[in-house]
């Protein structure tokens, strides 16, 4: 087996010989290459974000026909619970007051009918 140190030491020592073979780009062969994604990469993405904007314009021109049709029957729905529910509290009044007449009239049926039969306490 090899000793731990020796072989650190040699994966070092190879790096660094491998890095003196290494061609490097010169300063201005760097700044051009930086240019150029620099450039490319702006394009791109103004590329795909104007085919995001064509794409979405489309799409919302083609379901727009569908969206207003459905628009119209969602507020068709929105408004007939909004009816009913102030039929059902119209009705729901109108209860109270029958209810209301009706026990007064079955009260003063009631007192009528002692009234009537001349019962005195």
């Amino acid at each position: 087996m090899e000793d731990p140190k020796k072989s650190k030491t040699g994966f070092f020592a190879g790096v660094k010989k491998e890095f003196g073979r290494v061609t490097w780009p010169t300063r201005k062969e760097t700044f051009k290459q930086t240019v150029a994604v620099l450039v490319l990469s702006v394009l791109l993405g103004l590329m795909i974000s104007g085919l995001d904007v064509g794409f979405s314009t489309i799409v919302q021109g083609l379901s727009g026909v569908r969206q207003g049709a459905a628009t119209q029957t969602e507020q068709q729905i929105e408004e007939a619970p909004a009816e009913d529910a102030g039929e059902a509290d119209t009705a729901a009044t109108e209860g109270e007051a029958e209810t209301g007449a009706t026990e007064s009239a079955d009260t003063g049926a009631t007192d009528s009918a002692e009234e009537d039969t001349g019962e005195t306490d």
